[in-house]
């Protein structure tokens, strides 16, 4: 959503060069609605009706400022003042003359991300000048003597600067400081050193056609298309833009004067999440844009109030400023007061930005104002061209005034979150970026790896000693009957002195905040969020209570003994009945005379990264007695912890890990939480308001995410379907769409659609495939889950083969046959070489070279095309294929269970194991 509510006015107005004396009109017309085509070279085209006899196209690359580098600094500045010079087929005096003869209008605009050239006139006259705007566009020559004669042009701009756009230009430098901290005038020391060759070179690299739009108002579409088929444009991808980081910071210049103008700053919204643009486009208004009465006074802004509160008698302009870019945003205030009152004003606006005190009718307020600005725009020819232009650039899809209304109306309220990202709470990713970071692991590998390693085995193993005593002469039985008892009461709290010792030798601090509540005041601990082998340390703090563990694992020659010294509730995987087996066992221990210990569990049944807290088992819950819940935190800079489905394995982890001098660990012990009736009636109701209580003392969200969904994402990744780790949050948003209760995904496989090209859909396209309004946030996150580029267009096929594959494939071998269906262009069966290697890469993750090469053995060299039989009767009797033609891992997994159990895991040491294998072998049964 690209409008003037999300970019900033006063920027645009200032970065325009016009080449016709005909002042444009603002002309009142409802716009039709937008189509929008994406040609095969990769050029959006779009087009609407608004009803108007004026004609406007405009040709808009991806080529702002922020593209900007070394000696091409300051390059967009030129290039606008260079517009309408002489081409390869045009005298600038040819295009000048031309386009005043027939009474158009010619203008360039430039802004961070953008540069824009608008045709504007009658129908006829845009029809009779278009050859200029195309040769404009894509022809430039910059000759040396017509750039010189430009550079009073820029200088007079450059002289004539608001100080608000200034303060503004400022705030960009040191928020991005590249990228889009990159001005958007050309520096003084700059002008007259920006070459022709330098120019051009710029203008190779950003303005080809995948970085391009030509978007029209009251023209033919179909007579658009036509036009931009025969523009002479660079086609590929150019020079991608890296993504902008915020860092912030500070920076003052001394002008002089009466007045100071101010302009705060944080990070704010991309146009890549709509929702979260939408809320900041909102708070904006609510925070106020100024007077809407002609010399009045901004009353009902709250910046306005806040700030006048505190200075009497003293000049104030203040608006709220909100810019949104294609992958971030700038969201602050604006101001210029007298300078002896400007800290309290700062003071007093910043204060007003923290406190996020927005009411209701704040917010009605500002959704009247937004919709009233967006229709204004959209009256206005020249504003609303600007606006596709952006669109169709950005995003590759252009919304109509109607839409992004119905967007602002769609529920967006006080109390609704600015973020709208879905988290992935199985996802982690480590990696040491700093030469610092690396050349400090470097030196503690050698130095402080060794001692630590000695320290935490001699200790390890001297607990085990312990633990096998403690155990002597006992049986399962005797422990799972009765508490310790006797002399061997006395070693838990030597093992725990062992255990923390452990830890302590290792660089981990533990803080420990809040107390821990006696087994008769909460029989039950309650540990969130589970994010790594590491939480296996609180055992040692609470005192050896008893946890949940499979049978299996007690067995274990390395870790068994330390298991079953804690008298855990054993996991019988044989047993059909296991589940019900250990809640009741469960509940025996918490509601028992005797003296057990108190029982830990970890309730979300997995390994997350604390972004979250996913969804907690009830199998904690059903005693129905009082339970304890435990926080844990990790606040290190470098998290070398956090062990997930997918990240680092736990050999890095745990190198990295005693690599750091120190790393920290916090463990709260919330009060005891009391059930009420209803709650000891419904368990599961129970864990949910628990997991609120320990979310709320975290500072994290709740997520409805399960152990399932780790299953989930475990199966895509054996089956190597694209986009794995994304496909929990794809089927959640599926739900929301009611997508799960449909077959559109498997209509569009087996129907004739797929013999268009679906390499490269827009928003507006994908919405429409799967029949789904486009102002829908639902389906504008899940497109983005697929758009990790931000270009506005995803492979369609894609999204088909994984949302198929993992819900109706059951081994990798139908994921290939599914595959080879969907990227069948011809619908015949028969696959060219390209369709057969994207089939293969995304299924059985081959390499281009090996897939051709295997497409050749299949085919003999003789032939273009190949069937999914051939390959069949081709890999049957190739060994590498074998394990096609086996039961997948989860088949033999259920074969061998009889069914499938619902577990959370006992953090361990055992690094000889992987991340998916770890859940199989040390679950702690709910």
């Amino acid at each position: 959503m690209a409008t003037n509510a999300v970019k900033t006015p006063i920027i645009r107005a200032v970065a325009t060069r016009s080449y016709s004396s005909q002042k444009t009109v603002p002309i009142c017309g409802s716009v039709a609605d937008i189509k929008t085509t994406v040609l095969p070279n990769k050029l959006v085209v779009a087009s609407a009706d608004n009803g108007s006899p004026l004609a406007r196209v405009s040709v808009v690359f991806r080529a702002g400022s922020r593209n900007e580098c070394g000696d091409s600094l300051g390059a967009t500045h030129t290039l606008r003042i260079a517009a309408g010079l002489s081409t390869k087929n045009s005298s600038q005096f040819a295009i000048t003359r031309n386009i005043q003869q027939v009474g158009a209008s010619l203008t360039c605009t430039t802004d961070r991300e953008t540069i824009a050239y608008t045709l504007e006139g009658t129908y006829d006259a845009v029809d009779r000048s278009s050859e200029f705007l195309s040769d404009i566009a894509g022809q430039q020559v910059f000759k040396p003597w017509e750039l010189s004669d430009s550079l009073p042009r820029l200088k007079l701009e450059l002289a004539s600067l608001s100080p608000q756009v200034r303060a503004v230009n400022f705030l960009h430098r040191v928020a991005f400081r590249q990228g889009l901290g990159n001005s958007l005038f050309c520096a003084k020391h700059r002008v007259g050193k920006l070459s022709s060759e330098t120019l051009q070179h710029y203008v190779a690299n950003n303005f080809t056609t995948n970085r391009a739009a030509v978007v029209g108002l009251g023209v033919n579409h179909d007579q658009l298309v036509k036009y931009a088929q025969n523009m002479c444009l660079e086609s590929g991808a150019g020079t991608s833009a890296s993504a902008s980081k915020y860092y912030g910071g500070e920076v003052r210049s001394e002008k002089g004067g009466d007045l100071a103008f101010i302009a705060v700053g944080t990070e704010g919204a991309a146009l890549s999440n709509q929702k979260e643009a939408l809320a900041f486009a909102i708070l904006q208004r609510a925070l106020g844009v100024g007077p809407y009465a002609k010399r009045g006074n901004e009353s009902s802004g709250l910046l306005y109030k806040a700030i006048s509160g505190c200075i009497k008698d003293q000049p104030i302009a203040v608006s709220a400023l909100n810019v949104s870019y294609s992958d971030t945003g700038l969201f602050g205030v604006i101001l210029a007061t007298a300078a002896d009152s400007a800290g309290e004003c700062v003071q007093s606006a910043v204060k007003a930005l923290r406190a996020g005190s927005v009411s209701d009718q704040d917010v009605t307020r500002a959704k009247n104002q937004l919709k009233a600005a967006t229709l204004l725009e959209a009256e206005s020819g020249s504003n609303f061209i600007e606006v596709m232009g952006n669109q169709a650039a950005l995003t590759g899809s252009v919304l109509t005034p109607e839409q992004i209304i119905a967007a602002i109306d769609a529920g967006i309220s006080a109390d609704d979150s600015l973020s709208a990202e879905l988290l992935n709470p199985f996802v982690h990713h480590l990696e040491l970026e700093t030469t610092y970071e690396k050349i400090k692991t470097a030196i503690c590998t050698v130095i402080l790896l060794p001692i630590r390693v000695i320290i935490i085995c001699y200790l390890v193993i001297t607990a085990w000693l312990l633990a096998c005593i403690g155990l002597w002469g006992l049986t399962e039985g005797d422990l799972r009957d009765r508490p310790l008892t006797g002399w061997r009461r006395l070693l838990p709290p030597i093992l725990c002195f062992l255990g923390k010792s452990t830890y302590r030798a290792g660089g981990m601090n533990i803080v420990i905040k809040g107390k821990q509540a006696s087994r008769k005041e909460a029989p039950i601990l309650v540990v969130a969020p589970h994010s790594t082998f590491f939480d296996g340390g609180i055992i040692y703090i609470t005192g050896f209570p008893s946890i949940i563990v499979r049978r299996e694992s007690g067995m274990n020659p390395y870790i068994g003994k330390l298991i079953n010294f804690t008298q855990p509730v054993y996991v019988w995987r044989e047993d059909p009945n296991s589940r019900q087996n250990t809640i009741k066992e469960i509940i025996d221990r918490a509601t028992s005379d005797q003296d057990w210990p108190q029982v830990l569990i970890f309730p979300e049944g997995t390994c997350t990264n604390r972004s979250c807290l996913i969804t907690f088992k009830p199998g904690a819950f059903y005693p129905g007695v009082p339970i304890q819940p435990v926080c844990i935190r990790y606040p290190n800079k470098l998290d070398t912890v956090t062990w997930t489905w997918e990240g680092p394995g736990a050999l890095k982890l745990l190198w990295l890990t005693l690599t750091q001098v120190t790393s920290s660990c916090e463990i709260e012990f919330l009060p005891v939480y009391q059930p009420n009736a209803e709650e000891k009636r419904d368990p599961k109701l129970f864990a949910n308001n628990v997991r609120n209580v320990m979310a709320r003392a975290l500072g994290i969200p709740v997520s409805d995410y399960t152990y399932d969904d780790c299953r989930l994402m475990s199966k895509a990744k054996q089956m190597n379907l694209p986009h794995a780790t994304d496909l929990v949050e794809v089927q959640k948003l599926r739900q929301k769409l009611g997508l799960d209760q449909c077959n559109i995904e498997e209509h569009l496989v087996d129907s004739k659609m797929l013999r268009k090209e679906y390499s490269h859909v827009t928003c507006t396209q994908f919405a429409h495939y799967l029949n789904v309004p486009l102002v829908n946030l639902s389906v504008q996150q899940l497109f983005r889950l697929y758009d990790k580029d931000s270009t506005g267009l995803i492979d369609f096929r894609e999204y088909l083969l994984g949302v198929l594959g993992i819900s109706k494939s059951g081994s990798t071998l139908e994921t290939l046959k599914l595959a080879c269906k969907i990227y069948d262009h011809s619908g015949t069966g028969y696959l060219s070489l390209d369709d057969f290697t994207k089939a293969l890469s995304h299924t059985l993750q081959m390499t281009v070279e090996e897939a051709e090469e295997l497409f050749d053995q299949i085919v003999g060299g003789h032939a273009r095309h190949v069937t999914f039989d051939q390959f069949l009767n081709f890999a049957v009797k190739k060994a590498e294929f074998a394990n096609l033609f086996g039961l997948s891992k989860e088949e033999k997994q259920n074969r061998q269970n009889g069914a499938s159990e619902k577990e959370i895991y006992l953090p361990c040491w055992n690094l000889n194991v992987k991340r998916e294998d770890y859940d199989k072998l040390y679950p702690l049964h709910r």
